[in-house]
């Protein structure tokens, strides 16, 4: 009998280190699988704002007027993180780098210190996607319900200094279509 517990212990004992070989093996696989399913990657695209950020000016009868375009269209190089739902489509971060906007007041990105942000779907060919990406740039503008009608004794036709001038937060979305061409693979990284 004792004969017997040992050899089915012994038995017990190989089964639960090939389990446990098994599952260490299936993690590790999990972790390349999902490495390889990660796309960094920088993009161009053109990119259409709504509500976009204004200037204010004095008018001839010393109140606060606005002007500025609060639609356009510019360029955009952005950079992305991808992961891969398929071989042919992607969800997106993205993360602007820079607008090739002629109007300073409308150009986002990391290098002209305007933080946005935003969510896309990327369609995979390769190495390259073609990317659709919806972006959220919050700004300050002037809070010109309060300060309407009051005159203010600067210069008419001048651009008003509004830094001691009440403030809101105000949201401008955009859309950006473009490429992306994804420079991450995990043969780069030894996988």
């Amino acid at each position: 009998i004792q004969n017997q517990t040992e050899k089915n212990s012994q038995e017990d004992i190989s089964e639960l280190e090939m389990r446990v070989a098994e599952l260490e093996k299936n993690s590790d696989e999990s972790d390349v699988n999902m490495l390889e399913k990660m796309q960094l990657g920088i993009s161009f695209g053109f990119n259409y704002y709504f509500n976009g950020q204004e200037q204010y000016y004095i008018k001839p009868d010393s109140t606060i007027g606005a002007y500025g375009k609060k639609r356009g269209v510019s360029g955009m190089l952005s950079a992305l993180m991808g992961y891969k739902l398929s071989e042919k489509s992607s969800i997106l971060l993205n993360v602007p780098l820079g607008d090739l906007s002629g109007n300073p007041n409308q150009a986002l990105g990391i290098f002209n210190k305007k933080v946005a942000g935003g969510l896309g779907y990327g369609l995979n060919k390769g190495d390259i996607s073609f990317i659709i990406v919806l972006n959220i740039f919050p700004y300050e503008k002037l809070a010109l319900e309060i300060v309407e009608g009051k005159k203010y004794e600067q210069e008419p036709y001048t651009v008003a200094d509004i830094e001691n001038m009440p403030q809101e937060i105000a949201y401008s979305p955009s859309f950006t279509l473009g490429v992306c061409y994804h420079f991450f693979n995990t043969k780069f990284l030894g996988y």
